[in-house]
């Protein structure tokens, strides 16, 4: 039920036969998986029960778009009855970032307002032409969350804006929050999904 294409950057790829959009991104031959797909294309994929009612939730905030207030939200009946939480900041992009990758979670990330770029590279060493990363201080389990030195060009680069989201995996590095031309405000919606219940299903 899956399709594979080439992203292009800066722009949504186009529907495969099947209407939807699982990728390999091939770039500079740094691979990557990840979705990047408009927002009523999410529950096609099969990604489980977790997917499917985190997922759900996340779209009814999403339909509030500019006006919902930025804060945490509790989705699917939060942490303590097996959901998650859902994280609504605002925030001005800038011309230059930092990668970070996870190791636990997965980021579903959906702009609100505004626009911003993000790129996503590997970080598994065994493929071929993975990027060299050096991480900036040991990987912080509390925060599940390492940052790295080095900032490649050579990357992926998806355009969030309203309507569309990335569903970023632990071995995405990504640099968000990048201006796409010049500096803007952004509201985003980011949950964070325990990867390993959308594992069982990829």
């Amino acid at each position: 039920m899956t399709g594979r294409g080439i992203l292009r950057p800066f722009h949504v790829p186009e529907k495969d036969p099947n209407g939807n959009y699982f990728f390999e991104l091939f770039d500079n031959m740094r691979i990557s998986h990840m979705l990047f797909d408009t927002l009523k294309n999410a529950l096609r994929y099969p990604l489980g029960p977790v997917w499917t009612a985190v997922f759900h939730e996340a779209m009814l905030l999403a339909e509030q778009g500019a006006s919902l207030s930025a804060g945490r939200y509790e989705l699917a009946g939060g942490p303590e009855r097996g959901g998650v939480t859902a994280d609504v900041n605002i925030y001005d992009t800038k011309p230059e970032g930092r990668y970070e990758s996870h190791r636990v979670m997965a980021d579903i990330q959906i702009v609100l307002d505004g626009e911003e770029e993000c790129r996503v590279l590997s970080v598994e060493p065994e493929l071929p032409g993975a990027p060299a990363l050096t991480p900036e201080a040991p990987y912080d389990a509390n925060r599940d969350i390492v940052f790295y030195r080095e900032m490649p060009e050579a990357a992926a680069r998806l355009r969030l804006r309203p309507g569309l989201f990335a569903l970023l995996l632990p071995q995405d590095a990504h640099a968000p929050a990048l201006a796409v031309s010049t500096p803007g405000r952004v509201k985003k919606l980011v949950v964070k999904v325990p990867a390993a219940a959308l594992f069982r299903h990829v």
